[in-house]
């Protein structure tokens, strides 16, 4: 575990990092680009992230997970390797025929108002769908290799680094919104290039056409797993942005709708990066005990993984919660409404992140099966909670839709494992963990405004960053003091005595 807790801590910070490049970039959109403007470019490319799983066909994780049972100058990988990018390939192209042959349909879904931006950019979306495949399709080959921190720094990086420098353009002129949209979609080669590089570096990795060295028994074996996490993969995504994309077409504001909603959304995203870098981290190690049938060490490890995600997760959750009010602050104004959806997404999610890494356990296990059929159930009713809500409630509506679906999906798998395993993730340092955040937390919401200099903004950012100091400070001692994670204890002591961090 000690391993996957250090790539836990690099891709933490990598992503951290490509956190705040994001938060300037979602800092600054609200200001170049209209309501209008932010919310088509948002729909744009969650409607790709959302449909670059179907493309994958479940090979993605045939890489991850399925490829470690053969040994690294298995010729197996390599046939493996060759199947993913055909599938990718082939099923994007087909795609784009069905997508262009449905224009009229698609584009007549949204509202009148937004069905001009729809169509000028429409026959951008299948490119920027194959660069989004390709490029998820190596970073779940190299999660195979325990190499997270650089899928990791391609996506939320990289991809930042140039969106911010485009935007800037933007700002100045230099680029019309139609520049700004097409440059994005090809920023996406960039991601798709480094990982298939860093992936031809690793040991095994290569090309093979040899079909033959796979038995009848063994395609259909690779065929049902690809098939059951395809099918979790897309339900998956679509819990993740149905909301998002049915508010775009149910909501009477269209668009502009999205645009906050897109801001609340990213604030989420931001609270939850420790648990998509360790999550993903414990991916391999988790597999490697269930393969050897070390239960008594895969109790261990879903729960030491439970534990550490729950710590570092609950302390961002602090420091954005506690500082909501500073966040509205910096926005200009119609961005409001973005506190109450905060709030609203964060109780799913906070169970969520309690539950620890209960869906890549399942994945990895026999029940497999099982995170696709619940998920596929809670998919319709995410649907009809949207249909439903949407149209009276509005972007509350959406947020609401969200949070529920998502607590049911995590009760469903915390009593599946339970019951089938006799796993759980909650033990006595999970308590502790948030009694702290809980004592922390009372501290942060009476603490008043501690400047009030010059312009409403800069009082905003100088608040925020004494309360932050504050609050992240007390955390910090009071988890010192308490030492609920093994995990904890040990990489603190690597620190003091080999002076690195990593």
């Amino acid at each position: 575990m000690g391993i996957v807790f250090r790539q836990s801590i690099k891709s933490s910070l990598v992503i951290f990092f490509g956190a705040f490049l994001g938060a300037v970039s979602n800092l600054i959109y609200p200001y170049v680009l209209s309501q209008t403007q932010l919310g088509f470019f948002t729909n744009i490319i969650y409607w790709s992230a959302l449909l670059q799983v179907f493309m994958l066909l479940g090979t993605g994780s045939v890489l991850a997970v399925f490829i470690q049972k053969y040994p690294e100058d298995d010729e197996k990988r390599k046939v493996l390797i060759t199947i993913g990018m055909l599938a990718t390939f082939l099923t994007t192209v087909m795609f784009s025929v069905g997508y262009l042959f449905c224009k009229e349909y698609i584009i007549s879904q949204y509202q009148p108002a937004d069905q001009t931006l729809v169509r000028e950019y429409f026959y951008w979306t299948p490119l920027l769908l194959l660069l989004m495949s390709l490029g998820t399709l190596f970073e779940m080959y190299l999660l195979s290799q325990t190499k997270t921190a650089i899928s990791a720094f391609s996506k939320e990086v990289l991809v930042r680094l140039v969106n911010l420098a485009l935007i800037g353009l933007l700002a100045t002129g230099a680029l019309s919104f139609k520049a700004f949209i097409i440059t994005n979609i090809f920023v996406y080669l960039l991601p798709a290039i480094m990982l298939m590089y860093v992936s031809s570096t690793t040991s095994g990795f290569g090309i093979s056409t040899n079909w033959k060295v796979f038995s009848r028994t063994e395609y259909a074996e690779i065929l049902r797993f690809a098939w059951y996490h395809l099918l979790l993969g897309v339900s998956l995504n679509i819990m993740g942005y149905l909301d998002t994309l049915m508010l775009a077409t149910l909501d009477t504001r269209g668009m502009e709708t999205v645009a906050p909603y897109r801001i609340a959304v990213f604030i989420i995203s931001v609270a939850i990066i420790p648990y998509r870098a360790m999550s993903t981290s414990s991916i391999s190690t988790l597999n490697k005990a269930y393969i050897d049938n070390d239960i008594p060490h895969l109790r261990n490890l879903f729960q030491r993984a439970g534990s550490n995600i729950l710590l570092v997760t609950a302390g961002v959750f602090l420091l954005i919660v506690c500082n909501l009010d500073n966040i509205v602050k910096i926005l200009p104004a119609g961005y409001d409404v973005v506190k109450p959806i905060v709030l609203i997404l964060a109780l799913g999610r906070l169970l969520d992140i309690a539950t620890g890494v209960n869906s890549e356990l399942i994945n990895l296990s026999k029940y497999y099966k099982f995170n696709f059929k619940v998920s596929a159930l809670l998919i319709i009713l995410l649907y009809s909670f949207n249909r439903l809500l949407i149209p009276s409630w509005g972007i509350h509506g959406a947020a609401w839709s969200a949070t529920i679906t998502l607590v049911l999906f995590n009760l469903a798998k915390t009593f599946f494992l339970w019951r089938t395993m006799n796993l759980h993730p909650f033990t006595r340092n999970n308590i502790l963990i948030l009694l702290i955040a809980l004592c922390v937390g009372v501290v942060g919401y009476i603490l008043p405004v501690f400047v009030n200099v010059g312009s409403a903004i800069t009082t905003a950012c100088v608040d925020l960053l004494i309360r932050s100091s504050i609050i992240g400070g007390l955390y910090f001692l009071l988890l010192m003091w308490v030492k609920p994670s093994e995990d904890l204890k040990t990489y603190l002591a690597s620190v003091k005595r080999d002076r690195r961090l990593f």
